[in-house]
């Protein structure tokens, strides 16, 4: 990995302990784009990284729905 790479990761970790869960999605947005303007697609062009990642994140996703009241 290159250290933009790592950057990115450093990123989702930090991201992920701070607010315990992300979706895919966010990977392509802010934050995330201040490293490469495509998100994690620009930063990670082989797609079975980007499949990885994208399983590590689904993994810990969590779905917090709505606050019943």
């Amino acid at each position: 990995m290159n250290s933009q790479q790592i950057r990115f990761l450093d990123m989702l970790k930090n991201h992920i302990r701070d607010y315990g869960t992300i979706e895919m999605a966010q990977l392509f947005d802010q934050p995330f784009t201040r490293i490469h303007g495509e998100g994690i697609t620009g930063l990670f062009p082989d797609m079975a990284q980007v499949m990885a990642i994208k399983a590590i994140v689904d993994g810990i996703s969590v779905d917090i729905g709505k606050a019943t009241t």
